[in-house]
């Protein structure tokens, strides 16, 4: 019962991503475009129950963040929070990034619709020993993005 007044207790945030380039602005297909949670939103949660001396206790933390570009584009799995994208640095390692294989003129909206989950994993403890793992919980956003095409045109000269 403990356990459940606990596991009840902890509700991971729904994610707050920010993107490079940031939302309201055109990435470019086949451009890294750059997401990863705000600071303070990649933290463990930690909730405890109580009754006298008895206790449970629920710890999540969130492991990995899976982006959903949806229109036929390839889910990515990222561990970790990805990186801030700081443009004074040539090689981010480290960093989840995304690339667009195709413009998202044509879609409804002209943007993509972006689901970003966070998987957070969990497990208790309680007061005589006892624990394990749960079952792990996901939180998610969906915002839009839009994608641009840019095209070159390569003449020779004679």
């Amino acid at each position: 019962m403990l356990l459940q007044q606990a596991l009840g207790q902890v509700k991971p945030p729904a994610p707050r991503i920010a993107t490079a380039p940031p939302r309201g602005k055109d990435g470019l297909v086949g451009l890294p475009h750059f997401f990863w949670a705000q600071r303070g939103q990649w933290r463990t949660i930690n909730k405890r129950a109580t009754s006298g001396p008895v206790w449970a206790e629920v710890t999540a933390t969130p492991t990995t963040m899976v982006i959903r570009p949806g229109a036929g584009q390839a889910t990515l799995t990222c561990k970790g929070p990805g990186t801030p994208y700081d443009p004074s640095v040539a090689d981010q390692r480290d960093t989840c990034t995304y690339l667009f294989t195709r413009s998202s003129a044509g879609l409804p909206g002209a943007h993509y619709k972006v689901t970003v989950s966070v998987v957070w994993t969990a497990a208790w403890t309680g007061s005589d020993g006892a624990g394990g793992p749960l079952a792990p919980m996901t939180t998610s956003t969906t915002f839009p993005l839009r994608i641009a095409e840019g095209q070159a045109l390569i003449q020779r000269s004679s």
